[in-house]
């Protein structure tokens, strides 16, 4: 849906308190329309690109594709994103950035574009965890919060999923061979890992997160997706007319059982101290040809679902240079220990400085500028 006459009245919340913190605000980047869509796919205004493959494009990841990819690209090196249910780590993933996923309410929404009241969240991307540590101190308030982080990880205690579930997520096996190596990487730091069951949990958090948002988000534009001759997404559109048949029953009741699934969470990981899982199942694909019906945040729903915070960074890459993200998930409002472990695991490893490379001169510039941003 373009917007081209709409000139907001003011700033959000968040940009303002960065603002007052001295920050430098360069401009807004593109996304998925609504910040519906985990692949990055813009039918209406075009796709970004992904800065990893300079001769295919493909997906950066969705929806706060924009913002990835200016960072990951070089452009920036800090970035607002939103996350519903997996919209800044997803992009992070796909593109080799570092994403955080604040918990539920620790930073203001005021003035951002909503998808859905119960799960919409705001957040940084960065090039290092660092960086992500200090631009969230900026925002919640907390700029000390760098300090508290440089603790090493020996005797944490850590959860991963069974392989059982990683395979029933069809996680693919260069993924879970980089995701293996990270979990190696924490225990020679001095930390225990175990698999904990969690594939039941996922599964909820999916169904959950797909019926909470699809029916808030039609409340919010049904005006928009039911009128045929407005501009809006195809894709995007038909996901919110969806949510017509999901009856106020089945949404009361996946709002209803949240407390319940994050207190099954949090006594099953009652031991740990966070959970190791991949961000993505799968690497960036192609744009073109690509299955939207395909899930590339099935294992980041779990915690936008259960009110939890997580972090998404670079732990590998493919033969073909494409990034691969491992997922740190914590406790309500226990940024402080995800960050710490992202950065002990960043401080023992290099993947978060392997930049992207040039564009061929001949692939600079596109000889056909739709249906993609460059």
């Amino acid at each position: 849906m373009t917007r081209h006459d709409h000139v907001a009245t003011t700033s959000a919340a968040v940009v303002s308190r960065l603002i007052r913190g001295n920050a430098i605000i360069l401009g807004k980047t593109h996304m998925v329309e609504f910040a519906l869509g985990g692949w990055g796919i813009n039918h209406m205004m075009g796709s970004p690109r992904n800065p990893r493959d300079p001769f295919e494009h493909r997906t950066a990841g969705g929806s706060s594709s924009g913002p990835a990819v200016a960072v990951a690209g070089g452009f920036v090196p800090l970035a607002l994103g939103s996350d519903t249910g997996g919209s800044i780590r997803v992009p992070a993933a796909f593109c080799g950035a570092v994403g955080l996923k604040p918990t539920f309410g620790r930073i203001s929404n005021d003035g951002v574009a909503p998808l859905s009241a119960t799960l919409d969240t705001v957040g940084p991307m960065t090039r290092s965890v660092e960086d992500a540590a200090l631009f969230f101190g900026a925002m919640a308030g907390e700029p000390d919060i760098v300090d508290h982080i440089q603790n090493p990880v020996e005797g944490a205690r850590l959860a991963i999923p069974t392989r059982s579930d990683l395979a029933e997520l069809d996680v693919e096996p260069h993924v879970a061979e980089a995701f293996y190596a990270a979990v190696d990487t924490f225990e020679d730091l001095g930390a225990t890992v175990d698999e904990v069951e969690m594939s039941d949990l996922i599964t909820i958090s999916i169904s959950g997160t797909t019926t909470i948002i699809a029916v808030e988000g039609y409340k919010l534009y049904h005006r928009q997706v039911e009128d045929s001759a407005a501009p809006v997404d195809p894709v995007v559109r038909d996901r919110l007319l969806n949510a017509k048949s999901i009856s106020e029953g089945c949404y009361r009741e996946a709002l209803a059982q949240r407390p319940d699934f994050q207190a099954t969470y949090m006594a099953r990981l009652e031991s740990y101290v966070a959970l190791l899982t991949p961000t993505t199942p799968m690497t960036a694909l192609p744009s073109a040809g690509l299955n939207q019906g395909i899930l590339p945040n099935s294992l980041t729903r779990l915690a936008s679902y259960l009110g939890l915070c997580a972090l998404a960074l670079p732990c590998g890459f493919t033969r073909k240079g494409l990034p691969i993200s491992l997922q740190i998930v914590g406790r309500p409002n226990d940024e402080q220990t995800i960050l710490r472990l992202g950065l002990t695991y960043e401080r023992a490893t290099a993947w978060h400085r392997r930049h992207p490379p040039d564009f061929p001169k001949a692939h600079a510039r596109p000889s056909h500028p739709a249906p993609y941003v460059w």
